[in-house]
């Protein structure tokens, strides 16, 4: 079934499983991982009277080739591609007998 699933996989590798495999490998092997977040706020107001008025983030990362991506969106869809591959590979598992279900 594994070996089923890695050839599935491996060509052409899914971008979400790229960017899993690329970042693992920079994070592991190199110690680095080329990305940045930031947060910044909108406020009215001064000094004691000051208020926030809104908040926003922003992640992003850059790939190989030094390009630049959404890191949130890259991480949201990794999660979505591992739940819908851990989920194809459990539908085909046998079933559990529970001769005692409660």
């Amino acid at each position: 079934m594994i070996d089923e699933w890695w050839q599935d996989t491996s060509t052409p590798e899914p971008p979400e499983l790229h960017f899993i495999r690329t970042s693992r490998n920079l994070i592991l092997k190199r110690g680095a991982f080329p990305a940045y977040a930031i947060v910044s706020e909108s406020s009215t107001g001064e000094e004691s009277n000051l208020t926030i008025t809104d908040t926003s983030y922003e992640l992003a990362y850059y790939d190989e080739a030094e390009t630049r991506h959404d890191l949130e969106e890259a991480i949201r869809g990794a999660i979505n591609w591992c739940d819908r591959e851990l989920t194809a590979i459990e539908e085909k598992l046998p079933s559990v007998y529970d001769p005692d279900p409660e």
